[in-house]
């Protein structure tokens, strides 16, 4: 019904803020967000798609909560999930909060190679975000190939993945601060 739907969507949008809190996000972690959150962004309406990624970018923050969706990660593979879903709703600009999401996810020092090992599209999704993004994606998801690259074979693979050609062409655009 339609007030269901409202109700969702305000419920979501309030978690999504109150997930700012570490607090609150170290709560909500305890008391199975993972698995609620997994399974509002499979949701088909594009409002609570978009503060269900918010409330996991906000959820997955600090180093220690980052650990946590990481878990979600393994037993749901969130991260191709999130790759899928930039590649399927392109059009609806969701790119910048999948980007933001993914950034926090590549955090953890280890992390990046160990996602790049068993996820065969991020690395495509990010340089493609960078190559035809919109601006705001196109930063964050440089930033998440910076992450990527923290060590010299994980540089190598991100630059075997294509990810030079539009780093360049991102850094000539002055619409965009690098």
């Amino acid at each position: 019904s339609l007030n269901g739907l409202k109700m969702r969507r305000s419920m979501i949008k309030v978690l999504a803020l109150c997930l700012l809190d570490d607090t609150a996000a170290s709560l909500a972690w305890k008391s199975g967000l993972g698995a609620l959150l997994f399974q509002l962004l499979q949701d088909g309406d594009l409002v609570v798609l978009t503060h269900a990624l918010m409330a996991l970018s906000n959820a997955s923050r600090g180093q220690r909560h980052c650990h946590l969706a990481l878990d979600v990660d393994k037993e749901h593979g969130l991260v191709e999930f999130l790759c899928e879903l930039g590649v399927a709703r392109a059009e609806q600009g969701l790119q910048h909060l999948i980007c933001g999401c993914l950034s926090n996810l590549l955090t953890p020092v280890g992390v990046q190679t160990r996602l790049m090992d068993r996820c065969d599209i991020l690395l495509p999704f990010l340089v493609s975000m960078v190559d035809s993004g919109t601006l705001h994606a196109k930063y964050i998801a440089a930033a998440c190939l910076r992450k990527c690259s923290a060590t010299v074979s994980n540089a190598e693979r991100v630059v075997f993945a294509g990810a030079l050609k539009p780093l360049i062409a991102m850094a000539q655009n002055p619409r965009i601060a690098i």
